[in-house]
Order: C-alpha cells, then sequence, then structure tokens
C-alpha cells in the first residue's frame, strides 16, 4: 500500500501546483471554494494515509478499498481537468456547474477511503488515524458481513466502542491474535 501511498501524494503535489497558478483566474467565488475545499480534503486524507509508511497494510485490499481508492485517484485526476478547463480550454462558457460540483461525488469517496481500518502487526489502525493495540480489545461483535468485508463493533479495555469495516483478510488475522489460532 505504500505505492498507492506515493501515487496519491504524487497527484496532490499536481494539484497544489496546479491550484496555486490558476485558482486566482477564476472569477465564480462557488467554484474556488469548491476547488479549495476538495484540495483541503484530499490533503487531510492523503496526511492520514501516511500512516501506512509506519504500519505497512498487509494482504489485499478488498474490492471495495480498490474500487474507493480509484474513484478517489479518479476525483483528483478530474480535479486537475476541470480546473484546466475552467481556466485554459473554456474560460468563456458561462456555467461550469456539473464539471465542478461533480467533485461532490469524489469527496465522498475521499471520506469512505479515510475510513479504511487494518491489522498491522499485533495492532489495530482505525480509520488511518487511531492505533489500537489489539491486546486492548475485550470483546467484538460482527454485524455483517457483505462480500469480502465484515463490519464490527470493537469493544475496548477502556470503554469505547469502535465501528469499522475490515477485509476478510484483516479479519482473520485480528481473530489470530485475538483467539491465538494459529
Amino acid at each position: 500500500m505504500k505505492k498507492e501511498y506515493y501515487v496519491d501524494l504524487g497527484l496532490l503535489i499536481i494539484l497544489m501546483i496546479t491550484t496555486l497558478f490558476t485558482i486566482t483566474q477564476i472569477d465564480n467565488n462557488s467554484y474556488i471554494i469548491m476547488f479549495i475545499v476538495f484540495l483541503v480534503l484530499s490533503a487531510y486524507v492523503n496526511f492520514k494515509f501516511r500512516i501506512v509508511l509506519k504500519y505497512p497494510y498487509e494482504g489485499k485490499f478488498s474490492y471495495f478499498e480498490k474500487m474507493t481508492f480509484l474513484l478517489m485517484e479518479l476525483g483528483k485526476i478530474s480535479y486537475f481537468i476541470s480546473i484546466t478547463d475552467i481556466v485554459y480550454v473554456n474560460p468563456n462558457l458561462d456555467d461550469h456547474d456539473f464539471t465542478v460540483y461533480g467533485k461532490l461525488a469524489f469527496i465522498l469517496y475521499l471520506l469512505l477511503f479515510k475510513a479504511t481500518s487494518y491489522v498491522s502487526d499485533d495492532k489495530l489502525i482505525y480509520h488511518f488515524s487511531k492505533m489500537v493495540d489489539i491486546k486492548d480489545i475485550k470483546d467484538y461483535e460482527l454485524r455483517e458481513k457483505s462480500f469480502n468485508i465484515y463490519y464490527l463493533s470493537l469493544h475496548l479495555e477502556n470503554g469505547d466502542v469502535l465501528k469499522l469495516r475490515l477485509s476478510d483478510y484483516n479479519y482473520q488475522k485480528l481473530q489470530k491474535f485475538q483467539f491465538g489460532i494459529e
């Protein structure tokens, strides 16, 4: 998953540079706000995503994680195309609403990808931001299984309850640590 992180970081840097040179040439303030919101959320997700450098994601992405990552990257490519279209290709066109406000769907995918959780060694990485020692998990409840994704409620020793989703590989790994299965 380190490669995916670097791809995401590379696209984010390209977007930041492009935005720096083009944002002042956009006349519509709501377009500027939309582009800035997308860029800030992309930077936030990438900042959280960097946890994979310290705690590597092992195994394969689930189909859901692959899809959200791909759509997140397509959103960044769409951002680049949209901002260059507004500034350089069709600056005289009055209505760019569809290309700009279409980023709302990609913002959703950014947030869905940010909710990824996984097991790395004896740590549970919760939503790319919180690290939980597996020994601190008192018990967990399987709420639902859909395709190869497990939706869980984890009860921690300190009384916190975490709701998350794990891929099949990570769920098996959690069971192995939790129950000592070899």
